[in-house]
């Protein structure tokens, strides 16, 4: 009779912990089912960076933010800050100088080291150089002479994606805009042989590039020296280069000269020209898939209305570091925002959703390790009873 007693414990008590199991792991669905959508908080002011300047470029790498290149006039200077955990940068320092003076180059980050491409130089002509070096908690170290790229080329967009960059558009210089993409592999060893591939579905220049998920995407830009578009296309990246471009939906605006950055599978654009209009602080961003980009959706206003600037995205901030705010200023001023989500209409920050996501995760496992164990009771209890008749 104690061991029935026992097992009509065991019952009961199984019943509570299969409820608590059901509830825990309903619980945890919910969240995770939430309907998500990450838009900017709203910005604030950091560090200045050290000079007056646009059409430089900037990389995220291990904590640390630097920047390449100056205009007007094209200097070699180069310049880093650490990032600071709750957004912002820290005091500025200067670096290994670019070995020419350059600005509106492409830079991309692969692998703790900084590739280059290309960039307008004085006396006013186009460069088909592509520099590399190592970056580190102390700065951008000695620059290297790497394949060249297979054209002079200024404002063009280059990204990397599993370590190959991949270069579209840009300006041949002389009116020579062209549609021309190449990629090469990346290595600690620079940069390898370039390969033409698919070629952007139009002229291109002043655009701004992402990618996401194996893909890239590009926003706006000037097809033909003074006409702006708002088209958008994307297309499937790997080893082979470049797949097919499709048109998918188009920017908010006329566009130009933006800097769009991408981040936890969206898009974000920040400033940039617009005809008519002059240069603008709207700020628009949208989801990113394999079908493309969905609906344009505007966000917190950038504090100036500025073009030619470069945002960067580093753990759930973005950053954003000088441009050019009107004949004949450039600013030195430095911006960043939280990246935030908005799960099921409340706005947290994307920075908790990570911290919390471990959280959800361990309590699925919980549940299931409570599903399992309820399991095996019951089938020890079963057992127990056939025992005792």
């Amino acid at each position: 009779m104690q061991n029935v007693f026992q097992t009509g414990q065991w019952h009961w008590k199984g019943f509570k912990l299969g409820l608590l199991s059901i509830f825990v792991l309903s619980m945890s669905l919910a969240v995770l089912a939430q309907p998500v959508s990450a838009a900017l908080d709203s910005w604030t002011s950091t560090t200045s960076y050290p000079i007056t300047t646009s059409l430089e470029n900037c990389v995220a790498n291990s904590g640390f933010l630097s920047c390449v290149g100056n205009c007007c006039p094209e200097t070699n200077l180069v310049y880093f800050a650490p990032l600071l955990l709750g957004g912002g940068v820290g005091s500025w320092s200067s670096s290994t100088n670019y070995p020419v003076n350059v600005a509106a180059e492409s830079c991309v980050v692969n692998s703790g080291f900084i590739f280059c491409v290309g960039g307008a130089t004085q006396p006013a002509n186009a460069l088909d150089a592509v520099y590399f070096a190592p970056l580190s908690s102390s700065g951008v170290g000695a620059w290297t002479a790497t394949t060249s790229y297979p054209k002079i080329i200024e404002y063009q967009s280059c990204v990397v994606n599993s370590g190959f960059i991949y270069c579209i558009g840009g300006d041949s210089f002389g009116n020579a805009l062209n549609n021309a993409v190449y990629f090469a592999p990346l290595s600690s060893s620079g940069v390898g042989a370039w390969t033409a591939t698919t070629s952007y579905p139009t002229n291109i220049r002043f655009h701004s590039c992402v990618t996401n998920s194996g893909f890239v995407y590009c926003i706006g830009g000037d097809p033909d020296f003074g006409g702006v578009t708002s088209a958008v296309y994307f297309a499937p990246l790997s080893s082979s280069g470049v797949g097919a471009w499709t048109a998918t939906t188009s920017y908010a605006t006329n566009i130009e000269s933006q800097s769009c950055v991408g981040d936890s599978g969206s898009v974000y654009c920040i400033g940039g020209f617009i005809p008519g209009v002059a240069r603008a602080n709207a700020v628009y961003f949208a989801a990113l898939s394999s079908n493309g980009i969905g609906s344009w959706a505007a966000t917190s206003s950038y504090p100036l209305n500025v073009q030619n600037l470069s945002c960067v995205d580093a753990s759930g901030f973005m950053n954003c570091v000088a441009g050019f705010t009107g004949n004949p200023s450039s600013t030195n001023a430095v911006y960043f925002a939280s990246v935030a989500a908005s799960v099921g209409g409340n706005v947290v920050p994307v920075n908790a959703l990570a911290l919390l996501a471990p959280y959800v995760l361990g309590t699925l496992s919980l549940s299931l390790a409570l599903a399992i164990t309820l399991l095996f009771r019951r089938t020890w209890k079963r057992k127990s009873v056939g025992k005792i008749k």
